[in-house]
């Protein structure tokens, strides 16, 4: 399977992967990662495979640092991303991450996109920057942004965002992302950040709202494809113009104004404009401006640019008469003083006038004193709404994060704290929506200390399971070194084994560790009945060693001596199934050497010697040659003019020779080394 040109998926990875999942192949290699597909066993489900690519396999920090950034992203529970069908820790995993998600085969830009209504295809943006949005939330650059990376999982799903380039936090090498989606920093420097992911969905906006080709044309003013060194050069040429409002909104658009400054803003095209702090920040003022088109964006964060009175005037002018007297005008004030100087009702009637308007100046200033008051109260109780949702927002994190942990399933104590902590959550969502702010407080408090103690129960349980794989493993160890795997106590403690794994990889830490500690007491008993039996053997080679001292000097002895002493050393290595059988044939060459009659004599050295005849006469020679020369299936001149000497009839003379007391065959012999672990000289 290979990962470049150059470089193969470490085979035993991919050993580790197919206990999981079945056809697993590699797909690409995208930023750190190499992106592998394959079929979950256990449901079916099509996945897609992200783990260190072996150009990063090497690095022990790095590949660390991508697990962490797999499980803050496994954490993430929103419908705009893909879903985390399995995130591979055990030991297998420990030093090569792996993080599976759900495949999304279906494409978001398909033919029938572009034929969508304007509204539709601005939903489908809405959609991207909220799941650039929960990824940035987590700190995860997605690196790699473009049409492509935006699939389904089924033809009628929900959007996700696919593809990503986890990297850990490293400088990591831009070698996927097309270049009309990449930044001029991009071009320049080959690394991601966040801001660069927004201008990449600003791009993205771009061909959403002028077609297939809508970044090409933001760049080069032609819509249609072009080559990458034409793109690449345009990035890091002159900044072209954003387009208009009149070029995105054909039709018109109430918000199209502001959606085309927002575009401009995210891939940098607004003059006098910072870049968005961060892709929620972006995703807010889209939303606003489509739900408020007066809206504007400018070089900040939307903000508000009505030209409507402050609410605290509004409110003052709805409070006061609606008949209201102006006062006195000049006009009236100089006919006063000019003709009715002198004059009592002059006088009078002036004192009316003034009278009405200084109460209208006090109804107002009252009207505003109220309001002041109404408005501190008001920020009261929003500060604590924001506290009750922010402790609310809380709890529910940690319910989430103990619940994906798998609380329900660790241990007993975790289940029954995550069932609390739940709970609790639960009731704090009801009172919230009751506007009952001092019951959520003191419900998300109790969710909040629930899910910490279930969280806590998890990592006991989990640390358990651990230690109790650990002295089981070494027990199995120590029971195959003993010789038990034949045993029937040793299969069933394999098959408790195989239940702990299980139980693992489902989260059932404490079900794991019953199963770890079954098979742990099965390898020890494997492991003492072996040790006794051969403490047995011992005993009897020891007992029939006494018996045969008379016997020191034969050839019986001797081979017992040597088998005894092996069975020792097997016997101090903890091989006890070796060692009994070492003892055993020990026992049995002391005893036939205790039993054993005089040795027969050997022959004596003047014994008669015997003269025999070896080899062919002349005759027969001079035939083989010659049948070789007529009919033999080579040419004549292969054929030898003569045969060797050695061939030739002699005289050979043999000495006497001893045989054993009783005829022993091949197969006698096979048994015996079979039964003794006999050494020949030969193999010595």
């Amino acid at each position: 399977m290979n990962d470049t040109a150059n470089n193969v998926i470490d085979t035993r990875l991919q050993e580790a992967l197919s206990q999981y999942f079945n056809g697993v192949t590699l797909r690409e290699t995208i930023g750190d990662c190499a992106v592998m597909t394959g079929i979950r066993k256990q449901n079916g489900s099509p996945v897609d495979i992200y783990t260190p690519s072996f150009a990063v396999a090497g690095d022990d920090t790095a590949c660390a640092e991508i697990g962490k950034e797999f499980e803050r992203y496994g954490k993430l529970t929103t419908s705009r991303l893909q879903s985390t069908e399995r995130l591979l820790s055990s030991r297998a995993f420990r030093k090569t991450p792996a993080l599976a998600l759900l495949s999304c085969p279906v494409p978001v830009f398909d033919d029938a996109f572009d034929t969508r209504s304007t509204e539709a295809r601005l939903k489908i943006f809405d959609e991207i920057l909220d799941g650039l949005a929960a990824l940035h939330s987590a700190s995860i650059v997605h690196g790699n942004l473009n049409p492509d990376a935006v699939r389904r999982e089924i033809a009628d799903g929900a959007l996700r965002l696919c593809d990503f380039t986890f990297s850990g936090g490293r400088t990591t090498k831009v070698t996927r992302l097309p270049p009309a989606y990449q930044s001029r920093h991009v071009i320049n420097n080959s690394q991601m950040r966040m801001v660069d992911d927004i201008h990449a969905a600003g791009m993205l906006g771009y061909r959403i709202l002028l077609g297939p080709h809508g970044a090409e044309k933001v760049l080069t003013g032609v819509a249609e494809a072009q080559d990458s060194e034409r793109i690449v050069t345009a990035i890091l040429g002159e900044e072209t113009a954003a387009p208009t409002v009149e070029e995105l909104f054909r039709e018109g658009h109430p918000s199209g104004e502001q959606i085309s400054r927002l575009l401009a803003r995210m891939t940098g095209r607004l003059p006098n404009a910072a870049p968005y702090s961060s892709a929620e920040a972006a995703l807010k003022a889209f939303r606003s401006v489509v739900a408020n088109p007066s809206f504007g964006i400018g070089g900040g964060e939307p903000g508000r640019t009505s030209t409507s009175p402050s609410p605290d005037i509004a409110m003052a002018s709805a409070m006061m008469p609606q008949t209201t007297h102006e006062g006195v005008s000049r006009t009236t004030a100089i006919a006063l003083f000019g003709g009715f100087l002198i004059s009592t009702a002059a006088a009078v009637y002036y004192y009316v006038e003034n009278n009405a308007t200084n109460e209208t100046l006090y109804l107002a200033m009252e009207s505003r004193a109220a309001l002041q008051s109404e408005i501190r109260d008001a920020e009261t109780r929003i500060g604590a709404i924001k506290s009750a949702a922010n402790a609310l927002i809380g709890a529910d994190r940690l319910v989430t994060e103990a619940r994906l942990r798998g609380g329900e399933n660790a241990s007993a104590a975790s289940g029954e704290n995550l069932a609390s902590a739940m709970k609790a959550n639960e009731v704090a969502g009801s009172a919230f929506a009751a506007d009952d702010i001092e019951s959520v407080m003191g419900a998300t408090e109790t969710a909040t200390g629930d899910a910490r103690a279930a969280l806590a129960a998890i990592e006991v349980a989990i640390a358990n399971a651990r230690k109790a794989q650990d002295a089981a493993i070494a027990a199995e160890e120590v029971a195959q070194l003993a010789g038990g795997e034949g045993l029937d106590r040793y299969g069933e403690a394999r098959t408790l084994t195989a239940a702990a794994v299980a139980a693992q990889e489902d989260g059932q830490m404490e079900q794991a560790v019953g199963h770890w500690s079954g098979a742990l007491d099965g390898f020890a008993a494997v492991a003492a009945q072996l040790q006794s039996a051969a403490i047995e053997a011992q005993r009897a080679a020891r007992a029939a060693k006494s018996a045969a001292e008379a016997e020191s000097d034969s050839a019986g002895y001797v081979l017992a001596l040597g088998l005894e002493r092996r069975a020792e050393t097997a016997f101090g290595a903890g091989a006890f199934a070796d060692a009994s059988q070492l003892f055993n044939a020990a026992e049995r060459a002391y005893a036939s050497a205790a039993t054993a009659d005089a040795p027969p004599s050997a022959g004596s050295p003047d014994a008669a010697l015997r003269e025999v005849t070896l080899g062919d006469n002349p005759e027969r020679l001079a035939e083989a040659v010659a049948i070789c020369m007529d009919e033999a299936p080579i040419p004549a001149s292969s054929c030898p003019p003569a045969r060797p000497e050695d061939e030739a009839e002699r005289i050979a003379t043999v000495a006497p020779f001893d045989l054993d007391r009783a005829e022993v065959s091949a197969a006698d012999f096979a048994r015996f080394v079979d039964e003794t672990a006999y050494v020949t000289d030969a193999e010595q």
